[in-house]
């Protein structure tokens, strides 16, 4: 399986990872292939919180995949998961009553 970065200029073998990990920025998704000096950049993203939910969509994407070829998710990828994730009762957060009988 290969794992493309975020921006597509970069290919990497799952095969020869031996570390994906959140940089100490924290907006960075970094790999580590063979020895601790060979890998490069998965990612960056806007938030700290963004680039966790990026880890987890490429974590859910190595674990279900079939196919050959992996990408890392796109900021627009990671919005849409964050917001589907927060979904609320009604507009103004309040839990809607529910129409129970006696």
């Amino acid at each position: 399986m290969i794992i493309v970065n975020k921006e597509h200029n970069d290919a990497y073998n799952i095969s020869y990872i031996v570390n994906i990990y959140m940089a100490s920025d924290g907006n960075t998704i970094k790999a580590v292939a063979g020895t601790s000096t060979r890998g490069g950049i998965l990612g960056k993203y806007k938030t700290i919180e963004s680039a966790r939910k990026a880890f987890e969509i490429l974590m859910k994407r190595i674990e279900v995949s079939s196919r050959e070829v992996v990408y890392m998710p796109t900021d627009g990828e990671v919005e849409r998961e964050m917001k589907a994730g927060n979904k609320i009762h009604s507009i103004n957060g309040k839990k809607q009553k529910g129409h129970g009988g006696s």
